[in-house]
């Protein structure tokens, strides 16, 4: 499998994915204290189709070990919003993909997708926390979009923007990751 983001950029896909054109765009919002920094990001086809497959690649690189209770949250919109990216409003986001919860541990996320990373990168260095520094690369890594079923009932086919903030203990922000993209059911 692939690193925590890679894993991440697969499940999300849905979300920063929707209206039929080549629509997939990021942007690094981290600023320039920012420990991780995103380099490439790509996710095709685009726009991304219910069940069907697709391919992510992601490249980032950790200025300095990421700390043991480090975490990460997600924020969706509707639309492609990055130019809105310093000015985006929280009481336009949509409800949150995973239920109650948009705010997950990275090393609990890793520990859950240890053996995923593992046939991917055959490294434990690289599947385990603490997450060291370094350049980290998961290029061309093959995916299955899940059901429109499998989402809810509001996430429908089109344009969405997600933001990946990681924060650190002390809740502050190390890395932003915007996306926007486009999702679609594939007609027969």
């Amino acid at each position: 499998m692939l690193s925590t983001i890679t894993f991440l950029l697969l499940i999300l896909s849905p979300i920063i994915i929707g209206a039929p054109s080549s629509s997939f765009q990021f942007l690094d919002c981290g600023g320039p204290e920012a420990i991780v920094k995103f380099t490439d990001v790509s996710i095709s086809p685009s726009p991304v189709y219910f069940d069907n497959e697709g391919e992510s690649t992601i490249v980032y690189k950790i200025a300095s070990d990421l700390p043991a209770e480090t975490s990460f949250y997600v924020d969706t919109w509707t639309g492609n919003r990055l130019s809105e990216a310093n000015n985006l409003k929280d009481d336009e986001r949509t409800p949150c993909l995973f239920g109650p919860a948009c705010e997950f541990s990275i090393c609990d996320w890793m520990t859950m997708e240890f053996d995923s990373c593992m046939k991917y990168h055959n490294s434990e260095s690289y599947c385990k926390c603490p997450v060291k520094a370094g350049i980290r690369s998961d290029v061309g890594e093959k995916f299955i979009m899940a059901s429109q079923s499998q989402f809810p009932s509001w996430f429908n086919s089109g344009t969405y923007t997600a933001r990946f903030t990681i924060i650190d203990a002390a809740r502050k922000q190390i890395g932003c990751l915007l996306m926007s993209g486009s999702i679609a059911t594939k007609s027969n």
